[in-house]
């Protein structure tokens, strides 16, 4: 308001077009900003800090733009270059939650790169401990990191702030399951299929909860039951393969990691297996 007023008594003013400019790009006008921002000189631009703004929206804007076109195709470049951008928007303004959290799910969920979500979470996590998506997505790298203890701490605390998240909730089942608590990882798991009974991530639980379990010929039935249901899941082939390496069944151990390999590439850990 105060920028716009000063814009009415003086709309040639540097500081007052970086102020609005800075405004319209803070709000997501990149397209307003950027008009205001090809008003200042060079030196205008510098002194008001409005290049490292600039180039900091641009990527974002960039990479919004690589993420809507993954969506569409599931492509794995797509996801690897909005990445790229995001990491730049990361590196100029490292407490920029949006970004922070964008590029921990895209490491997360589809580039399967946990530790490098771990590292672009742990400096602000608990600096930003309000931001209850950004704590559930650090439970999650913590997890898959193998910080068990800590996940299980982080993963009770959002899952009681926020009972209704199933993919917190399906975490949390992980975390009881490695821990041999399983009956109330199969809780956790039956409490989500009640309210949502096609839930993938509760039945993969429920799987997973019978390997570990002993009942190993049980969970053999079922993985590849979902990997008929959802043949481009990655997680059913790929816990389906570990049981079947287990048994020493290794043309199909073989099969099934490449199958998670063909629809998950990130998943480096397979490759090993697959190899020898």
């Amino acid at each position: 308001m105060a920028a716009q007023l000063h814009w009415e008594s003086d709309p040639e003013n540097p500081r007052t077009i970086a102020l609005l400019a800075l405004a319209q790009f803070r709000s997501g006008n990149v397209a307003e900003g950027f008009i205001l921002y090809k008003r200042l000189s060079g030196s205008s631009r510098q002194l008001f800090g409005l290049d490292h703004i600039f180039a900091s929206v641009s990527s974002r804007d960039a990479a919004d733009r690589e993420l809507e076109e993954a969506y569409k195709t599931g492509h794995r470049s797509a996801y690897m270059s909005a990445a790229k951008h995001l990491q730049i928007v990361n590196r100029r303004d490292p407490d920029d939650p949006y970004s922070v959290r964008t590029l921990a799910w895209v490491y997360l969920e589809k580039l399967h790169n946990p530790q490098a979500a771990y590292n672009t979470l742990r400096h602000i996590a608990y600096q930003s401990w309000a931001d209850l998506e950004l704590r559930k997505l650090y439970a999650i790298a913590c997890f898959r990191t193998d910080r068990r203890r800590e996940a299980e701490v982080l993963l009770r605390q959002v899952h009681n702030e926020d009972p209704t998240d199933n993919w917190i909730s399906s975490n949390l089942g992980r975390v009881l399951s490695f821990a041999h608590a399983y009956r109330q990882a199969e809780t956790v798991y039956d409490t989500i299929l009640r309210v949502e009974p096609t839930n993938l991530d509760a039945r993969l639980g429920l799987a997973e909860v019978a390997a570990l379990s002993g009942r190993k010929t049980e969970a053999i039935h079922e993985y590849q039951k979902l990997r008929a249901e959802h043949p481009d899941n990655s997680d059913a082939n790929a816990r389906l393969g570990w049981l079947q390496l287990g048994r020493r069944e290794l043309f199909e151990a073989t099969r099934s990691f490449e199958d998670a390999i063909l629809v998950a590439p990130g998943r480096e850990e397979m490759r090993s297996e697959v190899n020898e």
